[in-house]
Protein backbone atom coordinates (compact mmCIF):
# COMPACT_ATOMS: atom_id res chain seq x y z
CA UNK A 1 0.00 0.00 0.00
CA UNK A 2 1.29 3.96 -0.93
CA UNK A 3 -0.12 6.48 1.22
CA UNK A 4 -0.08 9.56 -0.22
CA UNK A 5 -0.32 13.49 1.20
CA UNK A 6 -1.41 15.99 -1.26
CA UNK A 7 -3.39 13.80 -3.51
CA UNK A 8 -5.97 16.49 -4.14
CA UNK A 9 -3.71 19.07 -5.31
CA UNK A 10 -2.28 19.74 -8.53
CA UNK A 11 0.79 17.38 -8.59
CA UNK A 12 -1.16 15.31 -6.18
CA UNK A 13 -3.97 14.44 -8.79
CA UNK A 14 -1.90 13.80 -11.47
CA UNK A 15 0.16 11.35 -9.51
CA UNK A 16 -2.76 9.53 -8.23
CA UNK A 17 -4.03 9.29 -11.87
CA UNK A 18 -1.21 7.59 -12.56
CA UNK A 19 -0.82 5.13 -9.70
CA UNK A 20 -4.22 4.09 -10.18
CA UNK A 21 -3.64 3.47 -14.31
CA UNK A 22 -0.67 1.59 -13.34
CA UNK A 23 -2.43 -0.66 -10.88
CA UNK A 24 -0.47 0.64 -7.89
CA UNK A 25 -2.84 0.16 -4.65
CA UNK A 26 -2.98 3.72 -2.48
CA UNK A 27 -4.94 5.80 0.11
CA UNK A 28 -4.94 9.24 0.69
CA UNK A 29 -4.48 11.32 3.71
CA UNK A 30 -6.52 14.53 2.69
CA UNK A 31 -8.51 17.65 4.87
CA UNK A 32 -11.28 17.46 2.24
CA UNK A 33 -12.30 13.66 1.87
CA UNK A 34 -15.61 14.69 0.20
CA UNK A 35 -12.95 16.30 -2.73
CA UNK A 36 -11.27 13.10 -2.68
CA UNK A 37 -14.09 11.33 -2.74
CA UNK A 38 -15.30 12.67 -5.86
CA UNK A 39 -11.90 13.28 -7.75
CA UNK A 40 -11.00 9.17 -7.12
CA UNK A 41 -14.74 7.65 -5.91
CA UNK A 42 -12.80 4.09 -5.72
CA UNK A 43 -9.93 5.13 -3.51
CA UNK A 44 -9.14 4.94 -0.17
CA UNK A 45 -9.03 7.83 2.00
CA UNK A 46 -8.56 9.22 5.25
CA UNK A 47 -9.59 12.61 6.73
CA UNK A 48 -6.96 14.39 8.51
CA UNK A 49 -4.09 16.34 7.53
CA UNK A 50 -0.12 16.44 8.63
CA UNK A 51 -0.53 18.12 11.75
CA UNK A 52 -2.82 15.38 13.03
CA UNK A 53 -0.70 12.83 14.48
CA UNK A 54 -3.88 10.75 15.58
CA UNK A 55 -5.11 10.71 11.44
CA UNK A 56 -1.50 10.04 10.49
CA UNK A 57 -1.84 7.04 12.35
CA UNK A 58 -4.70 5.61 10.71
CA UNK A 59 -3.77 6.65 7.49
CA UNK A 60 0.37 5.10 7.84
CA UNK A 61 -0.93 2.00 9.55
CA UNK A 62 0.07 -1.11 6.35
CA UNK A 63 1.41 1.29 4.48
CA UNK A 64 5.23 0.18 3.14
CA UNK A 65 5.16 3.63 1.18
CA UNK A 66 4.76 7.40 2.07
CA UNK A 67 4.78 9.54 -0.97
CA UNK A 68 4.52 13.18 0.82
CA UNK A 69 3.52 16.09 -1.46
CA UNK A 70 1.32 18.15 1.23
CA UNK A 71 2.58 21.29 2.10
CA UNK A 72 2.44 24.88 1.42
CA UNK A 73 4.27 27.09 -1.30
CA UNK A 74 4.03 30.66 -0.19
CA UNK A 75 6.52 33.35 -0.56
CA UNK A 76 4.77 35.76 1.64
CA UNK A 77 3.55 33.93 4.42
CA UNK A 78 5.57 34.11 8.03
CA UNK A 79 8.13 31.82 8.99
CA UNK A 80 6.70 29.97 11.43
CA UNK A 81 3.88 28.73 9.78
CA UNK A 82 5.64 27.94 6.96
CA UNK A 83 8.00 25.52 9.30
CA UNK A 84 4.97 24.54 11.25
CA UNK A 85 3.31 22.63 8.20
CA UNK A 86 6.62 22.16 6.03
CA UNK A 87 8.89 21.09 8.78
CA UNK A 88 6.54 19.54 11.39
CA UNK A 89 4.39 18.36 9.24
CA UNK A 90 6.87 16.09 7.51
CA UNK A 91 8.42 14.80 10.97
CA UNK A 92 4.88 14.01 12.38
CA UNK A 93 4.46 11.58 9.47
CA UNK A 94 8.32 10.21 9.62
CA UNK A 95 7.41 9.84 13.06
CA UNK A 96 4.66 7.14 12.15
CA UNK A 97 6.17 5.86 9.47
CA UNK A 98 9.51 4.55 11.14
CA UNK A 99 8.61 1.03 9.47
CA UNK A 100 8.59 2.12 6.20
CA UNK A 101 10.35 0.79 3.22
CA UNK A 102 10.58 3.87 1.67
CA UNK A 103 9.78 7.46 2.50
CA UNK A 104 9.43 9.97 -1.53
CA UNK A 105 9.35 13.86 -0.40
CA UNK A 106 8.95 16.40 -2.49
CA UNK A 107 11.37 19.09 -2.37
CA UNK A 108 11.90 22.04 -4.05
CA UNK A 109 14.64 23.70 -6.44
CA UNK A 110 13.69 26.45 -3.56
CA UNK A 111 16.46 25.54 -1.68
CA UNK A 112 19.03 26.51 -3.84
CA UNK A 113 17.71 29.99 -3.89
CA UNK A 114 19.13 31.82 -7.50
CA UNK A 115 21.64 30.09 -9.22
CA UNK A 116 24.60 31.11 -10.68
CA UNK A 117 25.07 28.70 -12.85
CA UNK A 118 23.62 25.53 -13.46
CA UNK A 119 23.05 23.85 -10.19
CA UNK A 120 23.35 20.08 -9.48
CA UNK A 121 22.87 18.19 -6.05
CA UNK A 122 25.93 19.16 -5.13
CA UNK A 123 25.42 22.78 -5.14
CA UNK A 124 25.35 24.31 -1.85
CA UNK A 125 21.57 24.75 -0.91
CA UNK A 126 21.29 28.70 -0.04
CA UNK A 127 17.48 29.44 0.09
CA UNK A 128 16.70 33.27 -0.11
CA UNK A 129 12.80 32.84 1.36
CA UNK A 130 11.50 31.20 3.80
CA UNK A 131 9.88 28.62 1.75
CA UNK A 132 12.90 27.15 0.28
CA UNK A 133 14.64 27.03 3.97
CA UNK A 134 11.54 25.73 5.04
CA UNK A 135 11.71 22.96 1.97
CA UNK A 136 15.20 22.28 2.69
CA UNK A 137 14.56 21.68 6.72
CA UNK A 138 11.97 18.94 5.96
CA UNK A 139 14.35 17.54 3.29
CA UNK A 140 17.21 17.20 6.10
CA UNK A 141 14.50 15.80 8.44
CA UNK A 142 13.52 12.76 6.01
CA UNK A 143 17.54 12.41 5.23
CA UNK A 144 18.18 11.83 8.42
CA UNK A 145 15.00 9.52 9.65
CA UNK A 146 16.82 6.66 9.02
CA UNK A 147 14.76 5.66 6.70
CA UNK A 148 14.99 4.28 3.21
CA UNK A 149 14.40 7.64 0.97
CA UNK A 150 14.36 9.90 -1.98
CA UNK A 151 13.72 13.64 -2.01
CA UNK A 152 12.91 15.31 -5.29
CA UNK A 153 14.05 18.78 -6.10
CA UNK A 154 11.42 19.92 -8.03
CA UNK A 155 11.16 22.77 -10.68
CA UNK A 156 8.75 25.02 -11.69
CA UNK A 157 5.82 22.69 -12.40
CA UNK A 158 3.38 23.62 -15.26
CA UNK A 159 0.17 22.01 -17.01
CA UNK A 160 -3.42 21.46 -17.61
CA UNK A 161 -5.13 22.39 -14.05
CA UNK A 162 -1.66 24.46 -12.18
CA UNK A 163 -3.46 27.02 -10.02
CA UNK A 164 -0.16 29.82 -9.93
CA UNK A 165 0.17 29.07 -13.86
CA UNK A 166 -3.65 30.31 -13.82
CA UNK A 167 -3.22 32.90 -12.30
CA UNK A 168 -0.02 33.88 -14.13
CA UNK A 169 -1.82 33.77 -17.27
CA UNK A 170 -4.59 36.20 -16.04
CA UNK A 171 -2.24 38.57 -14.95
CA UNK A 172 -0.34 38.15 -18.53
CA UNK A 173 -3.82 38.56 -20.37
CA UNK A 174 -4.87 41.23 -18.03
CA UNK A 175 -1.81 43.42 -19.32
CA UNK A 176 -0.30 43.11 -16.33
CA UNK A 177 3.40 44.59 -17.54
CA UNK A 178 6.25 41.32 -17.73
CA UNK A 179 10.06 42.36 -15.80
CA UNK A 180 12.61 42.37 -18.77
CA UNK A 181 14.50 40.11 -16.07
CA UNK A 182 17.95 38.40 -17.92
CA UNK A 183 17.69 35.21 -16.29
CA UNK A 184 17.00 32.09 -17.27
CA UNK A 185 14.36 29.54 -16.18
CA UNK A 186 13.66 26.09 -15.70
CA UNK A 187 9.75 24.68 -16.43
CA UNK A 188 9.26 20.57 -15.96
CA UNK A 189 5.47 19.81 -17.07
CA UNK A 190 3.40 17.98 -14.49
CA UNK A 191 2.98 15.06 -16.28
CA UNK A 192 7.01 14.32 -15.91
CA UNK A 193 6.87 14.83 -12.26
CA UNK A 194 4.32 12.32 -12.00
CA UNK A 195 6.40 10.09 -13.50
CA UNK A 196 9.76 10.67 -11.33
CA UNK A 197 7.78 9.73 -8.18
CA UNK A 198 6.74 6.43 -9.14
CA UNK A 199 10.01 5.42 -10.65
CA UNK A 200 11.30 6.37 -7.11
CA UNK A 201 8.97 4.07 -5.91
CA UNK A 202 11.47 1.09 -7.05
CA UNK A 203 15.07 3.38 -7.54
CA UNK A 204 16.70 5.78 -5.42
CA UNK A 205 18.01 7.02 -2.62
CA UNK A 206 18.96 10.24 -1.79
CA UNK A 207 18.53 14.11 -3.65
CA UNK A 208 17.76 14.21 -7.04
CA UNK A 209 17.28 17.35 -9.20
CA UNK A 210 13.77 16.83 -11.34
CA UNK A 211 13.75 19.17 -13.53
CA UNK A 212 12.97 20.28 -17.31
CA UNK A 213 15.79 19.61 -20.39
CA UNK A 214 15.93 23.08 -20.82
CA UNK A 215 17.18 26.08 -18.74
CA UNK A 216 15.62 28.63 -21.19
CA UNK A 217 15.76 32.76 -21.13
CA UNK A 218 12.88 33.80 -19.10
CA UNK A 219 12.02 36.35 -21.66
CA UNK A 220 11.64 33.68 -24.70
CA UNK A 221 9.11 31.67 -21.81
CA UNK A 222 7.07 35.19 -21.55
CA UNK A 223 7.39 35.41 -25.46
CA UNK A 224 5.85 31.76 -25.58
CA UNK A 225 3.13 32.29 -23.29
CA UNK A 226 1.61 35.76 -24.77
CA UNK A 227 1.60 34.37 -27.96
CA UNK A 228 0.03 31.40 -26.82
CA UNK A 229 -2.74 33.26 -25.00
CA UNK A 230 -2.72 35.94 -28.10
CA UNK A 231 -1.31 39.51 -26.32
CA UNK A 232 1.52 41.55 -27.21
CA UNK A 233 3.60 41.50 -24.12
CA UNK A 234 4.32 44.53 -22.51
CA UNK A 235 7.95 44.15 -21.05
CA UNK A 236 9.21 46.67 -18.19
CA UNK A 237 12.18 47.50 -16.58
CA UNK A 238 12.58 45.14 -13.31
CA UNK A 239 12.47 47.38 -10.85
CA UNK A 240 9.43 48.87 -12.18
CA UNK A 241 7.25 45.71 -12.15
CA UNK A 242 8.74 45.40 -8.67
CA UNK A 243 7.49 48.57 -7.40
CA UNK A 244 4.50 47.76 -9.00
CA UNK A 245 3.70 43.95 -7.97
CA UNK A 246 4.69 45.40 -4.60
CA UNK A 247 2.05 48.27 -4.23
CA UNK A 248 -0.64 44.74 -4.95
CA UNK A 249 0.87 42.82 -2.31
CA UNK A 250 2.79 40.86 -4.90
CA UNK A 251 6.85 41.83 -4.30
CA UNK A 252 7.68 38.41 -2.59
CA UNK A 253 5.96 36.13 -5.64
CA UNK A 254 7.31 38.86 -8.17
CA UNK A 255 11.09 38.03 -6.77
CA UNK A 256 10.92 34.06 -6.46
CA UNK A 257 9.13 34.37 -10.38
CA UNK A 258 12.44 35.56 -11.76
CA UNK A 259 14.71 34.30 -9.85
CA UNK A 260 18.00 32.87 -12.30
CA UNK A 261 16.57 28.75 -12.06
CA UNK A 262 19.28 26.34 -14.15
CA UNK A 263 19.41 22.76 -12.92
CA UNK A 264 21.18 19.54 -14.58
CA UNK A 265 19.19 16.26 -14.01
CA UNK A 266 22.18 13.90 -15.14
CA UNK A 267 21.87 12.51 -11.71
CA UNK A 268 18.68 11.39 -12.25
CA UNK A 269 19.27 10.40 -15.85
CA UNK A 270 22.06 7.82 -14.44
CA UNK A 271 20.61 6.60 -11.29
CA UNK A 272 16.80 6.79 -11.89
CA UNK A 273 16.44 6.27 -16.07
CA UNK A 274 14.43 9.49 -15.30
CA UNK A 275 14.29 11.91 -18.96
CA UNK A 276 11.17 14.59 -19.24
CA UNK A 277 9.26 13.44 -21.94
CA UNK A 278 7.03 16.52 -22.67
CA UNK A 279 8.19 19.49 -24.90
CA UNK A 280 8.20 23.08 -23.91
CA UNK A 281 6.29 23.91 -26.59
CA UNK A 282 3.80 21.38 -26.32
CA UNK A 283 3.14 21.78 -22.72
CA UNK A 284 2.98 25.13 -23.10
CA UNK A 285 0.20 25.53 -25.75
CA UNK A 286 -1.98 22.62 -23.79
CA UNK A 287 -1.94 24.83 -20.51
CA UNK A 288 -2.98 27.76 -22.65
CA UNK A 289 -5.38 25.90 -24.39
CA UNK A 290 -6.85 25.28 -21.13
CA UNK A 291 -6.34 28.60 -19.30
CA UNK A 292 -8.23 30.28 -23.09
CA UNK A 293 -11.19 27.45 -22.59
CA UNK A 294 -12.62 29.61 -19.54
CA UNK A 295 -11.37 26.31 -17.17
CA UNK A 296 -10.62 27.11 -13.37
CA UNK A 297 -7.91 24.79 -11.36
Amino acid sequence: MILVTGGTGFIGQNLVRDLLNEGYPARLLCRDIEKARKMFPKIEAVKGDILDKESIRKAVKDAGTIIHLAGVISYTMPREELFRINLQGTKNLLEASKNASKFIFSSSVSVYGSTKGVADEATPARPRNFYGQSKLAAETAVLESGIPSVCNRISVVYGVGSPIWWKIMKFFGKGFPIPKANTNTNLIHVSDVSRAFIIGLEKGKGVYNIAGNENIPFINLANMLASEIGIEPKFWPVWLVKLLAGLKGKGKDMDAFILNREYRIEKARKELGFSPRMPIEEGIKEMVGWYKSGANP
